[in-house]
């Protein structure tokens, strides 16, 4: 009796067992890509609004320092300074609809010796936005504004992914407006000035011989002149201005 032998070769039980393991392993590679997709859009997103408020508030803290500089009343940094910078915040970041004051708080004894007075606001937009308002008058080191902003960041990709629905950006800017430490020093006396007179300060030393004492203080607060007690009187003058190293 004649028999056949197939001419191609079959397939093994072992190998059918192996089929189809790269269609699986496909699509658990595309979720891994489309994760990382999702990450970098809503990564760069968020970049995004991180600068659009970053920018946003230097612009309203330059702006809140140049209108006070124009107005320095106090009335008028709750009725110009403030109105103004928030509108200048308002625009950078296309924010059309009106804003909704939560908390405003006047601090007439603010700081250590409670002799200082502090403003503060806080306004919130449609959207998630945030801003807070900072006003403090600290006498010798100026006024001190600072604008902290806040966003309810929504989240696009990461969602699907089991991500939280928003993240929080945030974005700080202050600006100081008449520091006094940080003013020049007073100009030099390069001629002669009446008896008992020093220059550049409200002082009167009786001591002092005809003429002043030249750079009184320099900018590290060292006399310009020695001064001998054994003598009550002024041995050196120094006539080189304060600032000349």
């Amino acid at each position: 009796m004649r028999s056949t032998v197939p001419s191609t070769r079959t397939k093994s039980p072992q190998r059918k067992l192996q089929d189809g393991q790269a269609i699986v392993l496909i699509a658990l590679l595309i979720l891994v890509l489309f994760g990382m997709l999702g990450l970098a859009v809503d990564s760069g997103r968020s970049y995004v609004d991180r600068r659009d408020q970053q920018a946003a508030v230097d612009a309203a803290a330059l702006a809140a320092g140049d209108f006070y500089d124009n107005y320095p009343d106090y009335p008028d940094v709750t009725a110009v300074t403030i109105p103004n910078a928030e509108r200048v915040y308002e625009n950078d970041l296309h924010l059309y609809g009106p804003a909704t004051r939560t908390f405003s708080l006047h601090d007439p004894s603010y700081g250590i010796n409670s002799n200082l007075v502090q403003d503060t606001w806080i306004d919130t937009w449609a959207g998630g936005y945030q801003l807070t308002i900072t006003a403090t008058n600290t006498l010798f080191n100026g006024y001190q504004f600072e604008f902290d902003s806040t966003h309810q960041f929504p989240l696009a990709f990461m969602q699907i992914f089991g991500g939280p629905p928003n993240v929080t950006i945030v974005a700080s800017a202050g600006s100081i407006v008449g520091n006094q430490r940080q003013t020049p020093p007073p100009a030099p006396c390069f001629m002669p000035c009446p008896p008992g007179t020093l220059t550049g300060a409200a002082v009167n030393v009786p001591s002092q011989p005809p003429g002043c004492q030249k750079g009184a203080m320099d900018r590290e607060g060292v006399p310009g002149a020695d001064h001998d007690s054994s003598l009550g009187d002024f041995n050196s003058f120094d006539t080189s201005p304060p600032w000349d190293e």
